[in-house]
């Protein structure tokens, strides 16, 4: 009898995004908004490792 299993496929998308800003902070937070406002978009060329879990 077969049984069934779940199994998790993890993606990973990276894209560097050069930014002007006056600290690490104020860039981090340009550009988590321009990820929010979907100025920035990961996609299959991004992809640079992929998991897979029972």
């Amino acid at each position: 009898m077969k049984r069934k299993f779940n199994i998790e496929i993890t993606e990973t998308l990276q894209k560097t995004i050069e930014v002007e800003a006056d600290n690490k902070e104020a860039a981090m937070h340009k550009v988590m908004k321009m990820y929010k406002n979907e100025e920035v978009i990961l996609n299959d060329n991004d992809f640079i490792d992929v998991d897979f879990r029972v």
